[in-house]
């Protein structure tokens, strides 16, 4: 946004030029070109890959209607990014001023800002034309600052009358704003930034005109106040809105030793997960705080960051349909208490917390354990190297299940169509058309589920249970059909999720869910009070047999690893086809085999 608006202001110069004594546009790009050049190459080392990552992120199109116009604030008093100071209305309305170039740039710029302020398409557009954001209109506090700089030694040649003019009216407007507001007026009057900024307004009006009068003694005293009213004011903002409504006063030394962010307790455990590749991975997260293996430093599987690798998010979202236990866009987290996925994937240890009740992944086993938490293993963590000679088509998968796609994975290799040695033959059978369903606490017909009491939904009475049934595979549907519904929660049996509002910026806009509970005779889907679309149901039954067979036949590959190098030792004396790692593909990877270049490919992908 820098670089787009600096572009333009540039440009804009080039054409209306604010004073005679200015450089030709010729010199100016002498300076400019070679300034921007070596700007460019010093900053190139981030912004490069940081550009690349932000392109190649993925976030759901915004598919609300966006308004051109919506005054959603008010701009003299309870803005939370934008507020017009008393001085520039009250030049706004002095005729003179706008002969004199400087100003009349400037405040046009201003004035172009406070339209942006109020179109949610503009906000959409300088966010990707994505949801509205308005995080550019800092820069219009910089165009308010230079139009009020070029005004104020021009006070003198504003007439008496203009003076009184602009001062009645800016007068006027403050009080029927402070008393009226968009906000309503018990917002405004409880607010130490509505007081001090009518307060400010009236004195300004003050000295404005006295400075009219008599330049010399209380030009002085007018740059003084201003100077301390815009300080109080900042401060007063910054306690108000960000201290307080913020919740930054809850940031301090107790809370970030705590458990919402990182105890003594945690890491005493986390220090105890030992790896058993070189890569293994820990599956905790800190009350939701997607980066926390980032603050806690242990290899983990959670991540928020608007530069995230797009094809991992579409294997969560699209390949595998996997609940992070949250909806929102640009994160990844855990791998929905899959244990096949967890073997795959390499997550040889989850920690938990001991007063929630958070459902544990099949085989795995408690090894350790303290007052507040307890540390579990995965004793079928598979090779962080995998050889295979069986290589399933991806287009093959496309039709299939979830649970099949994981099957494939374990028992091979996914590769694109033209690397496959043989079909998969899945061994699943959808069982709900066996399973009685039944509404509780609403109605449900033709795939639309209304729920009257405060929780309903539906019960899936499966029956008696095989012994060997170890969990089922639930994949569905789900959209609230209420456009105002807030974050609803949804519950199967043991599993919890929370799922966005059709409102929501930060909603995925993928509806389509897998969720692994543990095998019951009767699987109860529950959500408050409304109105949803709940269908295209399918039930998948798991006794794991696969997933023992991959750790049993999978022979340890010798892997070392350094900072920018991986080496594998392996002797392919039965003519494996295809190596693969459980890394997100990216641009850059290179790959030797006895020291001769070899093609790398992206695999498991696309179903």
């Amino acid at each position: 946004m820098n670089f787009i608006f600096i572009g333009l202001y540039v440009v804009l110069r080039f054409v209306i030029q604010l004073s005679d004594s200015e450089a030709s546009v010729k010199q100016q790009l002498k300076q400019y070109v070679p300034a921007v050049v070596i700007g460019f190459l010093i900053g190139a080392i981030a912004f490069v890959p940081a550009v690349y990552g932000y392109l190649n992120n993925y976030r759901p199109s915004f598919s609300r209607p966006i308004e051109w116009f919506d005054l959603h604030d008010n701009l003299l008093f309870t803005s939370r990014l934008f507020i017009l100071p008393a001085i520039f209305v009250f030049f706004l309305f002095c005729k003179k001023l706008y002969t004199y170039k400087p100003f009349l740039f400037f405040s046009l710029l201003s004035l172009l800002f406070v339209i942006f302020h109020f179109s949610p398409m503009a906000g959409s557009m300088f966010n990707g034309f994505s949801a509205p954001q308005f995080r550019f209109q800092y820069m219009g506090s910089f165009a308010l600052a230079a139009a009020v700089g070029f005004a104020l030694p021009q006070i003198r040649q504003i007439s008496k009358r203009n003076m009184i003019f602009a001062s009645i009216t800016t007068f006027v407007l403050f009080t029927v704003s402070y008393v009226i507001g968009y906000v309503g007026p018990s917002s405004l009057f409880q607010s130490g930034q509505a007081y001090l900024l009518l307060f400010s307004a009236i004195a300004t009006l003050f000295l404005l005109f006295s400075t009219w009068r008599n330049m010399k003694r209380w030009m002085p005293l007018l740059l003084v106040f201003l100077l301390l009213s815009q300080l109080g004011l900042a401060n007063i903002y910054q306690k108000e809105r960000l201290f307080e409504n913020g919740n930054l006063h809850q940031t301090s030394t107790d809370f970030l030793q705590s458990r919402e962010y990182d105890h003594a307790s945690q890491r005493e455990l986390l220090n105890e997960a030992t790896p058993r590749e070189p890569l293994s991975r820990i599956e905790w997260v800190a009350d939701f705080r997607n980066n926390t293996p980032l603050v806690q430093d242990f290899h983990g599987v959670s991540a928020y960051s608007s530069v995230l690798n797009q094809h991992l998010l579409f294997f969560y979202y699209e390949d595998l349909e996997i609940d992070m236990n949250r909806e929102s866009v640009s994160r990844y987290s855990g791998f929905g208490d899959r244990a096949n996925l967890h073997s795959l994937f390499q997550v040889s240890h989850k920690l938990v917390s001991n007063d929630k009740d958070v459902p544990i992944p099949y085989g795995f086993n408690e090894v350790s354990s303290n007052e507040l938490y307890t540390l579990y293993e995965n004793p079928h963590v598979l090779p962080y190297a995998r050889t295979a000679s069986t290589i399933f088509s991806e287009d093959d998968l496309t039709n299939m299940s979830i649970l099949d796609r994981e099957h494939a994975m374990l028992n091979g290799i996914i590769a694109a169509d033209g690397f496959s040695t043989e079909p998969f033959e899945s061994t699943l059978e959808n069982r709900i058309g066996e399973v009685d369903i039944q509404p509780v606490g609403g109605t449900y017909e033709e795939g639309v589920l209304t729920v009257t009491e405060e929780q309903g939904g539906l019960d899936f009475n499966v029956g008696e249970r095989m012994e060997d049934e170890e969990d089922d595979y639930l994949s569905f549907y789900i959209e609230n059909k209420s456009k105002t519904a807030p974050l609803f929660p949804l519950t199967i049996n043991e599993f919890s999720t929370s799922r966005k509002s059709l409102q929501s910026i930060y909603r995925t806009d993928v509806n389509d869910l897998t969720v692994r509970i543990e095998a019951n005779e009767v699987i109860s889907l529950r959500v408050p009070k409304g109105s949803y679309r709940l269908d295209q149901f399918e039930l998948y039954t798991e006794s794991y047999e696969n997933l023992h067979n991959a750790a049993n036949n999978n022979d340890d590959i010798p892997v070392e690893m350094s900072d920018r190098k991986i080496e594998i030792s392996y002797d392919n004396a039965t003519n494996q086809q295809m190596l693969a790692l459980p890394v997100p593909y990216e641009r850059g990877w290179e790959v030797t085999v006895n020291g001769q270049s070899a093609d790398i490919k992206q695999v498991t992908i696309h179903f």
